[in-house]
């Protein structure tokens, strides 16, 4: 745990990286498949893993 001298500024940064970061991996994936259409039947793949 990282002490912080701003403890609202800490929390501030933390929030803003959660936002960020979903939106980078959903980018570094678009760019690695592609092909969105890859992108959406991996998608329903997990979906239907999961279901089963």
């Amino acid at each position: 745990m990282v002490k912080c001298k701003n403890l609202v500024f800490c929390t501030c940064k933390v929030e803003i990286y959660n936002l960020i970061y979903p939106v980078l991996l959903r980018g570094y994936y678009y760019m690695t498949i592609g092909d969105y259409k890859k992108m959406t039947e991996l998608k329903d793949t997990i979906l239907d893993i999961n279901h089963s």
